[in-house]
């Protein structure tokens, strides 16, 4: 395996080096920052529309929420993107030139390392067979896209952990186990799987004895699950004195994997840290990370603070771009399947957020109003049940009452006739296209983002691994898991 960093850039910047491509993604988004910060909630208050460019303003107004949905992902051929003005056009195409690709066509790469990794995904091996009785055990609870994600990383974590002898593999923020069980029933290897929910744990362990009980005769499921937290500079002999049991004793392998798919938060980090410090002690070490809640990484202005969550790598941190939670949320919006909803079955469900979106900035308007002196950045309305109808005043209602619950102390002040007065003003100002019309605006730069965010994770390795073997490549289909990108890393 040919020492170095292997990432697919976007065609039109696979000229450049990773550290200017990480420029090209932090310049592109200082300069739109004033999208990427807002809070949507202060919408109405801030006046935020009023910062967007008046011949978008114009335009956007008139879009309908189908067109919403296309614009973040429009192209030149989208009968829609004849419809924009010239300079919007532009900020689109390059929003979207910009990214790294989602998908990938084998016969347009060149890097060996990548197409090698991305033929093994191809070739499947029907690991999850659910016509057999221990097939139908492991895919229980998993949903369309669980099984999905499992299907394809299993195979690449199978493929990876098996060519240089037996592996220990350790799945870190695993859950219930659905990848780890299936890594166990289908390898040789010792499988633990670590999670700090203990109630995730125990659900893990139900999950064993389960699966025990249908496996062949003779066959064993090599697998623990531990209930722990895990730092970044774990020592190689702490973690093998973690992963000791009293159940089964703790065996010399020829590898070391470190997996996760979908860690949430700074978990990615942490194991990129722990790698780091491992590859000091082990010789075969591999990290297999898939990455998501870009909105729970830590973020300090401040640069080269410790185990930071963004940005890791020293070329990221000299950029001096500050995303904050807002701008790391808006990275883990689901562009594509924006672009299949706009027309397709999901069209209620995303007319429904951007409903959502509308009745908190009103909701913001109420409480900045009648309540200013209770009102905190922390209050969060969540989910509103009974609104099937898509009523404001239904929402209004079921979010002061969540609000009364927070802060006791204050009156009602508020009835039904003010908040449907409001409503009407705003709409007057066509306040819900606006809205929307911004939300769709700011989703643009969702892949840019989450570009950035995944570069400076490569070049964190690149930095403090520089032996490694870093390859970073779309994993999964984009419109059924939207995070979607695999890194891995090996030390030898």
């Amino acid at each position: 395996m040919n020492i170095g960093t292997h990432i697919h850039l976007p065609l039109k910047h696979n000229h450049l080096s990773l550290e200017q491509y990480s420029d090209e993604l932090s310049s592109f988004l200082k300069t739109y920052i004033w999208l990427i910060t807002p809070h949507i909630v202060d919408f109405f208050i801030e006046e935020t529309w009023r910062k967007v460019p008046e011949e978008w303003r114009q335009n956007l107004e008139n879009l309908t929420t189908s067109d919403l949905l296309l614009l973040p992902t429009v192209c030149p051929k989208d009968e829609l993107f004849n419809l924009l003005p010239s300079t919007l056009q532009k900020f689109v195409v390059d929003a979207n030139e910009l990214c790294l690709p989602r998908s990938i066509d084998l016969d347009r790469v060149e890097d060996p390392i990548i197409k090698y990794y991305i033929e093994i995904t191809q070739n499947k091996t029907n690991i999850l067979d659910d016509s057999t009785h221990v097939g139908k055990e492991l895919v229980k609870g998993m949903n369309i896209k669980k099984k999905h994600e499992v299907e394809i990383i299993a195979d690449l974590i199978s493929h990876i952990s098996n060519r240089n002898g037996r592996s220990q593999i350790v799945d870190i923020g695993a859950g219930q186990g659905y990848l780890a069980h299936v890594l166990a029933y289908h390898n040789e290897s010792q499988v633990f799987v670590i999670d700090s929910n203990s109630s995730q744990i125990d659900n893990s362990k139900s999950r064993t004895k389960r699966l025990s009980r249908v496996v062949d005769e003779g066959k064993t499921i090599n697998l623990n699950s531990i209930n722990a937290h895990l730092k970044c500079d774990l020592s190689l002999s702490e973690l093998q004195n973690l992963l000791q049991t009293d159940e089964e004793r703790v065996e010399e392998y020829d590898n070391l994997a470190l997996v996760g798919n979908h860690t949430c938060g700074d978990l990615s980090p942490t194991m990129l840290r722990m790698f780091k410090h491992l590859t000091q002690q082990h010789r075969n070490i591999t990290l297999i990370n898939v990455g998501c809640c870009y909105h729970m990484l830590t973020e300090e202005i401040i640069p080269n603070s410790p185990n930071l969550g963004f940005p890791m790598s020293k070329v990221v941190q000299q950029s001096n771009l500050y995303l904050n939670k807002r701008g790391r949320m808006l990275a883990c919006q689901a562009v594509d399947r924006w672009r299949c909803s706009s027309a397709g079955e999901m069209h209620d469900e995303y007319y429904q957020m951007f409903d959502s979106q509308y009745y908190r900035a009103l909701l913001q308007v109420v409480l900045k109003k009648y309540y200013p002196h209770h009102l905190t950045e922390d209050f969060t309305v969540g989910k509103i049940r009974n609104n099937k109808k898509g009523s404001f005043l239904t929402y209004a209602n079921c979010a002061l009452n969540k609000f009364k619950r927070k802060v006791p102390s204050i009156v009602d002040v508020v009835g039904d006739e003010e908040l449907v007065k409001m409503q009407e003003e705003l709409e007057q100002q066509n306040s819900r296209s606006r809205i929307s019309a911004f939300w769709s605006l700011r989703a643009v730069l969702a892949p840019v983002i989450e570009s950035l965010i995944l570069v400076d994770r490569v070049l964190y390795l690149k930095q403090e691994c520089p032996h490694a073997n870093i390859v970073l490549f779309p994993l999964f289909d984009a419109v059924v898991s939207p995070r979607n990108f695999v890194l891995i890393a090996s030390s030898s």
